[in-house]
């Protein structure tokens, strides 16, 4: 190797590490004379990724949102793609007469799109013959490999095109006689015994694939996660490099120190974000842990919960957050036994429940041992009338009543039937939901605090959450002109739209 041929090469990469500043962009290999670059494209800001048949499903197994497309097809959007990556090592002889040895991979482009990049880097060697070109070569791939490929969007994934490409079959296999220089660029000899497949369909000239194309992914079946994995970590990349306002306290600071809500995309500062999310939690309102904003209902993801809060708090956001969720569904009941209480499945049909966890039989009417198909112990009317004796009773009868029922049962029966004739009086149940909410004053316009839902107090009609006084205005509406129609007297003068959870 001559010393000009080694300085050129050793001031090449030196130059490329001080052009990309990004870490991974570029890489030297200590023991090899070269290196690896990875080329990311930008992308237009409207760019979207076409799927058909099973990456649809797939998609939305994933909770995806995806938009309709042409055909039956379905769009993805996207932000970033994986990069182009480029390998190449120096001969000893480059600049001066020889060009670098290198290799194309991409997880999402077929060997064929490859293989024409291949020929351009070919091509922009033989026109700067004797001078570094690397740095040419990357230029190129980040800016108009799109270009040359004619590839626009919608990008459409044909798992199938990409496994007849790739097939083993297709590919051929070098000789092993072949000198390095003769490997690098695919032989007439290769050529003309066809054996590399062409994309007919996309690329008409029938050109055969490069060798030192490689389509970097183990299976076109898991193509789609990679690309939804690269695009959401490079989001985040961006997201964290990036300044942005706080919408509660208004300092700028960087997107690693900021929480951004995925179904609005509005950053809020995890100090504030933090402090909301605990006095959130310490209420017991663990379904209100959303934006923060008024106007705004998108929920935070449990991860991000888990990011911020403290490994207690979190547990009790967790365990809260079933707790609510068991107790939003009419099948479950609550084991009567103190020492169990565990949630249990039951048989809308039947009024038997068994306890997993205790293997307790109860009735889901009186929560009492199963008894048949007797009647439940204690009836409406019976328990009127047993209140009436035990308050106006001596205290022998009461002793005797509490003995007869058990003390802890009379006792809890009793209070049951209290408690549901005050919430027949003065509650109604939620229309979604059917969480009992006491409106103490304000407006007929609620907001239930178990599932968010707005509703009207007087007719219990779902209210828009984008537009919920409608309702109020529209003379066709029962509720016309009633926003602050009482149907009997407030108990104090408080804020408007408060309520309580019962």
């Amino acid at each position: 190797m001559s010393s000009d041929d080694a300085e050129a090469q050793a001031d090449e990469v030196t130059a490329l590490a001080s052009i990309y500043v990004r870490g991974e962009d570029i890489c030297r290999r200590k023991r090899q004379q070269g290196g690896e670059f990875s080329a990311h494209l930008e992308l237009p800001e409207e760019y979207f990724i076409k799927l058909d048949g099973p990456l649809i499903q797939q998609a939305k197994k994933h909770g995806l949102k995806l938009q309709e497309g042409s055909n039956g097809s379905s769009l993805l959007r996207i932000n970033h793609l994986p990069p182009i990556v480029l390998n190449f090592q120096y001969p000893e002889d480059y600049p001066s007469k020889s060009a670098p040895s290198f290799t194309l991979s991409c997880k999402w482009l077929s060997v064929d799109k490859l293989s024409k990049l291949c020929s351009h880097l070919d091509r922009i060697w033989d026109e700067n013959r004797g001078e570094v070109v690397i740095f040419q070569w990357t230029q190129f791939l980040i800016d108009e490999s799109l270009q040359i490929l004619g590839i626009q969007s919608p990008l459409l994934l044909d798992i199938r095109k990409m496994l007849r490409s790739n097939s083993v079959e297709a590919r051929g296999a070098c000789p092993p006689d072949r000198t390095d220089e003769q490997a690098s660029r695919p032989s007439s000899e290769d050529q003309d015994k066809g054996t590399l497949l062409c994309d007919h369909e996309s690329d008409p000239d029938h050109a055969p694939l490069d060798p030192r194309a490689v389509q970097d992914i183990g299976s076109p079946s898991v193509l789609l996660l990679t690309l939804i994995e690269h695009n959401r970590a490079e989001r985040q990349r961006v997201f964290d490099a990036s300044l942005y306002s706080c919408l509660v306290c208004f300092s700028e600071k960087l997107g690693s120190q900021c929480i951004n809500f995925q179904g609005c995309n509005h950053v809020y500062c995890k100090d504030c974000v933090k402090g909301y999310f605990e006095v959130q939690i310490e209420e017991g309102n663990v379904k209100g842990l959303n934006c923060p904003d008024t106007d705004c209902d998108s929920p935070a993801l449990p991860s991000q919960v888990r990011e911020l809060v403290s490994k207690e708090l979190f547990a009790t956001y967790d365990r809260l957050l079933l707790q609510r969720t068991l107790e939003g569904m009419d099948d479950i009941v609550y084991c009567p036994r103190l020492s169990c209480q565990c949630p249990v499945m039951r048989d809308k049909e039947t009024t038997i429940a068994v306890c997993s966890a205790c293997a307790y039989p109860f009735c889901v009417k009186c929560r009492m041992a199963y008894h048949g198909v007797s009647p439940c112990r204690l009836r409406k009317e019976e328990i009127l009338k047993l209140r009436k004796e035990y308050e106006e009773g001596s205290v022998e009868l009461r002793a005797k009543l509490e003995q007869q029922f058990g003390r802890r049962v009379f006792r809890e029966v009793l209070e049951e039937f209290e408690s549901q004739r005050w919430k027949d009086e003065n509650s109604k149940e939620c229309p979604k939901c059917h969480t009992n909410i006491e409106k103490i004053d304000g407006c007929n316009k609620m907001s239930c605090s178990q599932c968010r839902t707005f509703f009207c107090w007087v007719c219990l009609k779902i209210l828009s959450h984008s537009v919920p006084y409608q309702h109020y205005n529209d003379p066709k509406s029962r509720c016309f002109n009633q926003l602050f129609h009482f149907e009997g007297p407030v108990a104090r003068v408080v804020r408007d739209d408060e309520w309580m959870f019962v």
